[in-house]
């Protein structure tokens, strides 16, 4: 599974990239919205989008002006990253959270499949 973080801190990047990598996915990672939206006009494609959608103000506007353009990705899950979430045993929590959204999102293409055939 091909999975996207978009934040714009570099310790999340850096903890988060290798701690997704070894648990087995391939994980790319995005300083910002427009660091991804580079990688949706490029072609990239994603099971999972990770990405920090705490912010307020300009920056949320950013996040959905760039997200709202990307609309290859419109069907790809996001799940909302913010300093809460990382606390406590991130590692855990996030993990869990991650194959979760995951399993849902398969389930409900293979739903899909099953009806279309």
């Amino acid at each position: 599974k091909r999975l996207l973080v978009v934040d714009d801190s570099p310790f999340v990047r850096m903890l988060l990239g290798p701690l997704l990598g070894q648990a087995g996915y391939e994980v790319e990672v995005a300083s910002d919205p427009e660091a991804a939206l580079v990688l949706h006009d490029a072609g990239a494609a994603f099971d999972l989008i990770l990405a920090d959608t705490s912010h307020a103000g300009p920056a949320a506007r950013r996040m959905a002006v760039a997200f709202g353009r990307a609309s290859a990705w419109h069907a790809t899950p996001l799940l909302s990253l913010g300093a809460s979430f990382l606390s406590g045993p991130p590692q855990e929590a996030l993990l869990s959270e991650v194959a979760e959204v995951l399993s849902e999102t398969g389930a409900a293409t293979r739903a899909q499949d099953q009806e279309a055939a």
